[in-house]
């Protein structure tokens, strides 16, 4: 036996080693004779139990919190499916103010055409197609957790993304299929002056009413096979009536009409952004009947996107449709 009482400070740590190997030895004596009784044999059954309990515990725990995970987040995507047919919406709608703010700006004179077209329209475009993303995911992905109003909205939706993303495209395509011109007329090698317009171009720095030459000529022909000087079986004054008569039915806004120079001029306005392109006729004597020339000159720009080959198109089709002269 040890006598801790008498011990020196520095002899602690061996004291209490010593009370240590003789609490085991008592605990071995404990264990033998437990050992051997039905007492120990059932608590440790129970202690078995026990411990089988708490592992089945902590799986339940386990798969419980697995299973509030899943829910949660099963739940969020349900939610954001929801809520997806008004993002589509949303996503189209900013399209929409984007595509229309771009000739809003430019009549109000807040930001030059080239801002809208190379800036807006591109910006509409994407979230057009934004909008038509989201919705075909909604359609493919949610139609079973959104309601029929829901399902409804996303159709809306993409049919306006897609409506206001075909126009900025479309555009596009335009532009490279057609020649950089934005003068166009019937007669290259002399084509009609402009003399009213003459002026008011050159005042406010607008494109030059001068005709820009060989080049310009030989990249219409290109382009434009069809646009054609037009024949009329008229004398020159009656084909002054008849070309002035349907000037007036195309809705152009007439300059002039001098039938003595065999000379009309008009304006014709874009109804988007509003661009306004110029219009010179000219009757002119050829044989027995009178010869019709055309030109048609954009103020602004450096392409017309086609618009000035067709407005002469359409003009020479009406003449030939109320006329009967062969072109």
């Amino acid at each position: 036996m040890c006598d801790v009482a008498r011990l020196q400070v520095r002899e602690v740590v061996s004291a209490a080693r010593c009370i240590a190997e003789l609490t085991l030895g008592l605990g071995e004596v404990v264990f033998e004779h437990l050992n051997g009784s039905r007492w120990w044999s059932a608590s440790a059954g129970l202690w078995n139990k026990y411990r089988h309990g708490l592992r089945h515990t902590g799986e339940v725990k386990r798969t419980s919190k697995l299973m509030t995970i899943a829910t949660t987040a099963s739940g969020a995507r349900g939610s954001v499916l929801r809520h997806a047919p008004l993002l589509a919406v949303a996503l189209a709608v900013i399209a929409a103010v984007l595509l229309a703010l771009g000739p809003i700006g430019w009549r109000a004179g807040w930001w030059h055409y080239r801002f809208a077209f190379l800036n807006l329209m591109p910006w509409a475009a994407y979230f057009g197609v934004a909008a038509l993303v989201v919705s075909v995911l909604t359609l493919l992905l949610g139609r079973s957790r959104i309601e029929g109003r829901g399902i409804t909205v996303a159709i809306l939706a993409f049919a306006a993304g897609g409506l206001i993303a075909y126009v900025p495209w479309h555009y596009d395509q335009v532009r490279k299929t057609v020649p950089p011109i934005h003068d166009i007329t019937t007669d290259p090698d002399n084509p009609p002056p402009f003399v009213v317009v003459a002026p008011l171009r050159q005042e406010r720095g607008e494109n030059p009413v001068v005709y820009e030459g060989a080049k310009i000529a030989e990249l219409q022909r290109r382009a434009y096979p069809d646009i054609v000087p037009f024949s009329l079986a008229l004398p020159p004054a009656a084909a002054f009536n008849r070309a002035f008569d349907t000037a007036q039915q195309m809705g152009w806004t007439l300059l002039a009409a001098d039938d003595a120079a065999g000379r009309i001029e008009a304006s014709d306005r874009s109804r988007w952004f509003g661009f306004t392109d110029d219009i010179v006729i000219r009757i002119t004597a050829s044989g027995s009947g009178s010869r019709i020339d055309l030109r048609s000159s954009s103020r602004l720009g450096r392409s017309d996107f086609g618009v000035n080959a067709a407005r002469i198109g359409s003009y020479l089709a009406a003449l030939r449709a109320t006329a009967g002269g062969s072109g």
